[in-house]
């Protein structure tokens, strides 16, 4: 073996790990989309209202132009716009002295070239101002679209409320 042959096969396989180390495919694009969102939505004991609106409007930035929102239990269907998005997050952890949101289970079924279904479980935990801790666990189906390199949700429908 000469050393253009060694040479070309490291430059090869450092091409290949290379690839395959920084391409994300388009499921650990949206996985990581939840990834932020639940740091995002989180709040903790303390937190200055400063950082909290930093974190909301940050948080509404994995969010499309506009969102629809399905809430069945309520028999509510709402479209929230991007730049209102931040202000309902905000109004959410406002009510709560610490806020912690996980994702479980995600499912990522692409149904197009930049389309997605994600079938997922959210555990969401509350502390009240008064010390309170509620747990909360409900079953999403979020319809996501990539745009200008992102994954946005554009859609989300929670579709069961688990038992605790």
């Amino acid at each position: 073996m000469n050393k253009w042959t060694v040479t070309g096969a490291i430059v090869l396989v450092a091409g290949l790990a290379c690839y395959f180390f920084v391409y994300d495919s388009p499921e650990k694009q949206i996985r990581k989309q939840f990834a932020v969102l639940a740091e995002k939505l989180e709040k903790q004991t303390g937190e200055s209202p400063l950082i909290t609106a930093g974190k909301a409007k940050t948080a509404a930035d994995v969010f499309a132009h506009t969102c629809t929102v399905d809430i069945p239990e309520y028999d509510t269907q709402k479209k929230i716009m991007a730049k209102e998005m931040a202000r309902h997050i905000l109004a959410f952890k406002s009510r709560f002295a610490a806020v912690s949101v996980k994702f479980y289970d995600l499912s990522v079924e692409l149904t197009g070239e930049n389309k997605a279904v994600v079938a997922v479980t959210a555990g969401i935990r509350t502390t009240s101002t008064t010390g309170e801790t509620e747990k909360d666990i409900r079953e999403l189906e979020c319809l996501l679209e990539k745009t200008e390199d992102d994954w946005k949700f554009y859609h989300i429908n929670v579709i069961d409320v688990l038992e605790k």
